[in-house]
């Protein structure tokens, strides 16, 4: 069995109508496989980063316009099964239509920036899907192939639980310094009066038995 490309040309006679067919036929078989070839190494790709907890992709970016999505494939995280991946690879602007309206500026900025020193991109912004925020970590790669064309490789992750645990870090540590400033600034207050000597003895005794109370 092989395959055949075929172009078929109608001869007509005076009074229109066909009297016979000429066919070209080219033979395409060894084209026909190596595209099986390369729709079984996509499918393969697409089994194993489906696994993974981030979304892959690869992507183009022309020059003043938006990133032209060549493959993308939906991880194991749930923001996928609320955002429909394959949608991306028909409609460019898809992707914008969830990223939070004050991060897109500088998401724009730092890709055309990667972009014009083909330079490793890393980028965390924040997303908007039912009504839910959460956060999430770009980060991509530049590929200059054969051609000089630029071709970008990457992933996105969900970081949403690291930026509210390190949230709730940053209000624990803040809660921690309002309770111990006031003893603290009252000891450095006291001190300063020691060493002035500006104290007696007994005011000394007094103070410190209301500061330890």
């Amino acid at each position: 069995m092989y395959w055949v490309d075929s172009t078929i040309v109608p001869f007509l006679n005076e009074e229109g109508e066909v009297y016979q067919y000429l066919s070209i036929d080219q033979d395409i078989t060894e084209h026909k496989k190596a595209q099986e070839k390369i729709e079984q190494s996509e499918l393969l790709l697409r089994k194993i980063t489906s696994q993974v907890p981030g979304n892959t992709y690869m992507f183009e970016m022309p020059e003043g316009g938006l990133p032209k999505i060549l493959f993308m494939n939906q991880g194991t995280n749930p923001f996928n099964q609320r955002f429909n991946i394959a949608d991306t690879l028909t409609d460019p602007q898809k992707p914008w239509e969830i990223v939070y309206a004050d991060d897109i500026a500088q998401f724009n900025i730092a890709m055309q920036d990667a972009c014009r020193t083909n330079s490793a991109l890393s980028f965390q912004y924040r997303v908007m899907i039912n009504d839910e925020l959460q956060w999430r970590w770009m980060q991509a790669v530049p590929d200059i192939e054969k051609d000089g064309k630029v071709v970008w490789y990457g992933a996105t992750s969900d970081i949403t639980p690291l930026v509210d645990y390190v949230t709730s870090i940053e209000q624990i540590i803040y809660d921690v310094a309002h309770v111990m400033r006031r003893p603290i600034c009252t000891m450095l207050g006291m001190t300063k009066l020691i060493i002035d000597d500006q104290l007696t003895a007994a005011e000394l005794k007094q103070h410190s038995r209301a500061f330890i109370i």
